[in-house]
C-alpha cells in the first residue's frame, strides 16, 4: 500500500524542528533588539556627556537638573529620562568650577573586587539600558552623595521610579571628574600661582641688612584690597624649615610677617606682595624657605632658595659705618678697613684696581688693572 502523508512520528519531529528553529529565531530577535537598544543608550551618554561639557564652555557652572533635561538631553518624547547627577555647588548658578578642586559626589564600582571607589565626580549620567528600569540612584543621604553602580549579572534595583523592579542590572553609566572638568575649560589659566623663580635674590653678608625680596602671586579668586595699594589681597605664610633665617626680621605683609614652623596651625597676613628683609646681618650660606599662599578657595605651597654669599672668607661682625677709622676689616659694617677708614666692599677678582690695598685678594694685576 502506498503511503500518501506523514506519520505521527515524523509530524511530531517535523513541528518540533520548526518550534525550535521559531525559538531560536525569537531569541535571536531578542538578543538584536537588547543590542540595539544598549548601543542607543551608549550613543545617548555620549552625546549628553559632550553637551555638557560644551555648556560649561559657555557658562561658569555645570547646568541644573532641570535645564539638562529640558535643554541638553539627547531623550525624546516618550522616551524615559537620563539620569544626570552633578554635584550641587558645581551646579549652582554662577559658581565658577575652576574655584572647586574637590566635590560631594561619589561613584562606587561594586563590579569591582574590592569595590572601586571613584572620589571627586563632577556630575554622573545613567541610562536605563534594554531593560527599560533605571537602577541607578543617587543617595542624598550620604556623605558625601554616592552612585552605586554594578557588574554585569547583579540583581539590583537602586531606583524605584518609575519602575520598582529587581532585575539583572544592565544600565549604561558615565562620569566625569573634577579634573577632568578643568581640563575641558581649561581651568590652568586661572589657577593660582606664585611668580617668583625658585631663587630668591642673593646678597652678600657685607651688608647691614639683606637686600630684600618681594613675593608675587597671581591667578584663583583673590581677597578684596585690604591694605590700601589699590591690589587684590593673598594670604600669606612663610615655613622655615631649619629656623635658621631668625636674622630675616622684617618682613612685612600688611604688618609683621614672621616666619613659622608650620604653616598648617599659623595664622597668615593678607596682603597683595609680601617683602622679605633683615636689619640684622644675615649669615653667610643657602637657606630653604617655603612660601604658601592662598585665595578664598584653595592654597599652594613653593620652596625658595636664598643664599647670601661670604665676603673675604670671613662674617660681617663689624659696627663702624663707612667713613669711622678702623684698623680691621672686621670692625667694618662693610667688612672693608681700606686706609684706616671704613668703605665700600673693595673689588673682586676681574674688578678693575690701581693698586694691591684696592683687591680683596690683596694682589692687583698693574698692566691688566684687575684684581686677581
Amino acid at each position: 500500500m502506498k503511503r500518501k502523508a506523514f506519520t505521527l512520528i515524523e509530524l511530531a519531529i517535523v513541528l518540533t524542528i520548526i518550534g525550535i528553529i521559531i525559538g531560536g529565531s525569537f531569541q535571536a530577535l531578542k538578543n538584536m533588539r537588547e543590542n540595539a537598544k544598549t548601543a542607543e543608550a551608549k550613543e545617548q551618554i555620549k552625546i549628553a556627556r559632550n553637551a555638557i561639557l560644551g555648556y560649561v564652555k559657555i557658562w561658569p557652572n555645570l547646568p541644573s537638573t532641570t535645564e539638562f533635561q529640558n535643554d541638553l538631553s539627547p531623550a525624546k518624547n516618550n522616551q524615559n529620562i537620563i539620569l544626570y547627577a552633578p554635584d550641587t555647588n558645581l551646579s549652582t548658578l554662577n559658581n565658577d568650577i575652576c574655584a572647586y578642586q574637590t566635590t560631594n559626589l561619589q561613584v562606587i564600582d561594586n563590579g569591582m573586587t574590592p569595590p572601586r571607589v571613584i572620589n571627586n565626580v563632577a556630575f554622573v549620567l545613567a541610562h536605563e539600558g534594554a531593560n527599560y528600569n533605571m537602577q541607578t540612584s543617587v543617595d542624598m543621604n550620604a556623605t558625601p552623595y554616592k552612585v552605586q553602580i554594578y557588574g554585569a549579572g547583579e540583581q539590583v534595583d537602586d531606583n524605584i521610579t518609575p519602575v520598582n523592579r529587581i532585575e539583572i542590572y544592565d544600565d549604561i553609566v558615565d562620569w566625569v571628574t573634577i579634573e577632568e572638568l578643568h581640563q575641558n575649560v581649561d581651568c590652568s589659566e586661572n589657577m593660582l600661582k606664585i611668580l617668583n623663580d625658585p631663587t630668591l635674590p642673593r646678597d652678600i653678608n657685607t651688608h647691614v641688612n639683606y637686600v630684600g625680596a618681594r613675593l608675587f602671586a597671581d591667578g584663583g579668586f583673590p581677597f578684596a584690597d585690604s591694605d590700601a595699594d589699590g591690589e587684590v589681597d593673598y594670604e600669606w605664610c612663610i615655613k622655615d624649615h631649619t629656623n635658621a633665617v631668625s636674622w630675616l626680621n622684617t618682613n612685612t605683609c600688611n604688618g609683621a610677617l614672621n616666619f613659622v614652623p608650620d604653616c598648617t596651625t599659623a595664622t597668615y597676613s593678607r596682603c597683595s606682595s609680601p617683602s622679605l628683609g633683615s636689619l640684622s646681618n644675615p649669615v653667610a650660606g643657602s637657606y630653604r624657605l617655603e612660601v604658601y599662599v592662598r585665595d578664598q578657595v584653595k592654597e599652594i605651597s613653593k620652596s625658595f632658595t636664598l643664599t647670601i654669599d661670604a665676603y673675604g672668607g670671613g662674617s660681617a661682625s663689624g659696627t663702624l659705618p663707612n667713613g669711622a677709622s678702623c684698623t680691621a676689616d672686621n670692625e667694618c659694617i662693610s667688612w672693608s678697613c681700606n686706609g684706616g677708614i671704613c668703605a665700600n666692599p673693595q673689588p673682586n677678582k676681574g674688578d678693575s684696581c690701581d693698586s694691591n690695598a684696592d683687591c680683596v685678594s690683596g694682589d692687583c694685576n698693574t698692566a691688566s688693572g684687575k684684581c686677581k
